[in-house]
């Protein structure tokens, strides 16, 4: 079992002040950041801990000076350390035994009554921690988050969009305790709970992907409380316990309907003509409103071979993504000064439905619904559905019609794995039999 230990303060080593010493315990198996932070209730100064040894320093020369009262207590501390690793040793070796699942939890249960077992004084094994209930918690996290002080298992900060979803959540979470009148701690995040939840939100009119999207934020912060040691609830780790995703009724735009859109003279009304530009410019570049609604000239270069690109660093992942320039975005762009204006989402959204009917994209597309947990289908025009996500699903579908390598157009896109991208590719049968029909195999 491939556990490695280290022995270490929780404040730097150039704190004047006594600083606690915690056994971190490194193992895949403990949560996503691969940790287990175990306090042993010991205090040194720092200047009298070795890092690399993880051990009260045994150098004659820092400890000349020291009375013997202070020694002996250096002694003790070590003492109390060896016998903490040997503990944890034990262990391990009983996991391994016994062919036991490894998880924070239980080694952390294990080692308490190891060490208990071996009669170490109860106020060496762990750290004074305040109690800290959920919503406390939950504050404190989204904090953290805002400060940087927690990140993704990437090792990137949170970006605002994140951010923004776990502080939804805590409002619904919030809400929901409110008309209750209850003040939920870990232990109550049960199955019953959960159920009661979703219920919750489903009255509300919530789709089963905004729904899915809370369960996931409740469910991280579970995880991160769990591994934290704050809890031992387990419910929320169950499969019942699911965030709840279904596929969306998404539309994209065909080059025809684009090229309708960008031929429609809008020179009466400059605000359409702002906010259609804005769109194509979308569909173009195959990004999130947050960054096709941003350029700059900034954003304009060249690479080393003198393709002219525009190079996106996207404020949801942090992912750089670089899209060479084609002459239709190229007018869009220049025709702004390679700056247009920001556009606020819900205009655009408005704007661009208006146009779209205008132009004559009125055709039915029928569409399913989950509406108070019952799911409904119905027929709308084509205009309803378009959005500013449109643009990303519609630059991403047709550069996969134009027979671009999908790995290729995942490196424009920015998208990591290609389940979720194959998301926004929304041919429908007769689109996808075309596209075949095309391929040398069936000619």
């Amino acid at each position: 079992m491939d556990l490695k230990f280290s022995f270490r303060l929780k404040s730097s080593s150039e704190a004047t002040k006594p600083s606690s010493i915690r056994l971190i315990i490194f193992h895949k198996c403990f949560g996503k950041e691969g940790r287990l932070v175990y306090g042993t209730g010991e205090k040194i100064a720092p200047i009298y801990f070795d890092p690399v040894a993880g051990r009260p320093v045994k150098d004659a020369v820092l400890l000349k000076g020291l009375s013997k009262e202070e020694v002996r207590t250096l002694k003790r501390i070590d003492s109390a350390i060896n016998a903490i690793q040997v503990a944890a040793d034990q262990v391990i070796n009983h996991f391994q035994i016994n062919h036991l699942l490894l998880n924070a939890a239980d080694f952390k249960t294990e080692l308490d009554n190891k060490l208990q077992k071996n009669q170490l004084v109860t106020e060496t094994v762990t750290e004074t921690v305040t109690p800290v209930d959920l919503n406390a918690y939950i504050k404190n996290y989204i904090a953290q988050l805002e400060k940087s002080e927690r990140l993704t298992a990437g090792g990137k900060v949170f970006m605002h969009g994140s951010i923004k979803n776990y502080k939804t959540f805590k409002a619904q979470f919030d809400l929901y305790q409110q008309e209750k009148n209850v003040s939920l701690n870990f232990d109550d995040i049960t199955m019953d709970f959960y159920f009661a939840f979703v219920r919750y939100l489903t009255i509300k009119d919530y789709s089963p992907n905004t729904i899915g999207k809370h369960i996931a934020r409740l469910k991280k912060i579970m995880r991160s409380a769990d591994e934290e040691g704050l809890h031992q609830t387990r419910d929320f780790m169950k499969s019942a316990f699911k965030v709840t995703q279904i596929n969306t009724e998404s539309i994209y735009l065909h080059q025809n309907e684009l090229e309708a859109l960008q031929n429609y003279d809008c020179s009466d009304n400059p605000e359409w003509d702002l906010h259609r530009d804005i769109f194509l410019i979308g569909c173009h570049l195959a990004q999130r409103v947050s960054d096709y609604n941003d350029i700059k000239p900034v954003n304009i270069t060249k690479t080393s071979s003198g393709t002219r690109v525009i190079k996106i660093i996207q404020k949801k992942t942090g992912e750089q993504v670089m899209i060479p320039i084609n002459t239709e975005l190229e007018k869009l762009l220049k025709k702004y000064n390679y700056a247009p204006p920001a556009v606020a989402e819900g205009k655009l959204n408005e704007s661009i439905k208006l146009i779209a009917k205008k132009v004559g994209l009125t055709e039915l597309v029928e569409i399913e619904k989950i509406k108070g947990g019952k799911k409904l289908r119905e027929t709308v025009p084509k205009y309803e559905l378009i959005k500013t996500h449109t643009a990303r699903r519609s630059g991403i579908t047709n550069m996969y019609l134009a027979d671009i390598q999908p790995i290729d157009i995942m490196k424009i896109s920015g998208h990591k794995k290609e389940s979720s991208f194959m998301k926004y590719i929304r041919l429908t049968k007769e689109e996808t039999a075309n596209k075949l029909s095309k391929h040398p195999y069936f000619k």
